[in-house]
């Protein structure tokens, strides 16, 4: 990038980085354009030179680190190990970077359960899409692993809605009372999978 491109992006960074910390501590509707200058130390005529208004801010502001929360955990699975490795491996990513990602995480979640924006339909599709997407591929990875013996005969997309939903149930324990340990991630995993793998000699009958 040039000098102006780099610059430019990282303005943005800046306010997007403002934004979050004020969504999250007051919620949507209680933050203005106003205030979001004020803490990213720019003019408010200069915002809207990067967002169109406050919803358009909100919706990059999903939108990217959604982005960058698939692309992580894709990584993960898209990488040269067995289909056990790669599903427990993919689903400690998840844990760890939801954690890590809490203040966004909340934001999206308790807005989404409030009256709506035009576009908030449009936008919750396209992470609904890339929900869905890695579930296809957790699904395939079961899929793989039965055919190989690894995996107790069953439907491979319910095994993947199953895994994935305990790591949401676990990350939510997490966010709703940061004080509590929840139980080791690893553990619950080693429990889950223990209950489809095929044990040694189950194979041969």
């Amino acid at each position: 990038m040039t000098r102006k491109e780099r610059r430019y992006a990282r303005h943005r960074e800046e306010i997007l980085e403002a934004a979050l910390h004020l969504f999250a501590e007051n919620g949507f509707h209680h933050v203005t354009m106003q205030q979001i200058a004020q803490a990213a130390e720019f003019s408010v005529g200069k915002l809207y030179t990067f967002f169109a208004n406050k919803e358009d801010l909100y919706q990059a502001l999903i939108r990217e680190k959604a982005d960058e929360l698939h692309n992580e955990i894709l990584g993960v699975l898209n990488q040269d190990a067995d289909e056990l490795t790669l599903l427990q491996q993919a689903h400690a990513k998840k844990f760890e970077l939801f954690l890590k990602n809490s203040a966004i995480i909340r934001l999206y979640l308790s807005e989404t359960t409030t009256a709506g924006f035009s576009l908030r339909a449009s936008l919750t599709q396209e992470i609904r899409a890339q929900y869905d997407g890695l579930l296809q591929i957790a699904g395939r990875l079961f899929a793989g692993g039965m055919s190989k013996g690894i995996f107790v005969d069953g439907d491979p997309y319910l095994y993947a809605v199953a895994l994935d939903g305990m790591t949401n149930a676990l990350v939510m324990a997490a966010l709703e009372d940061p004080d509590r340990q929840p139980e080791d991630l690893q553990a619950t995993y080693r429990r889950f999978f223990n209950g489809i793998l095929i044990k040694k000699g189950e194979s041969d009958g």
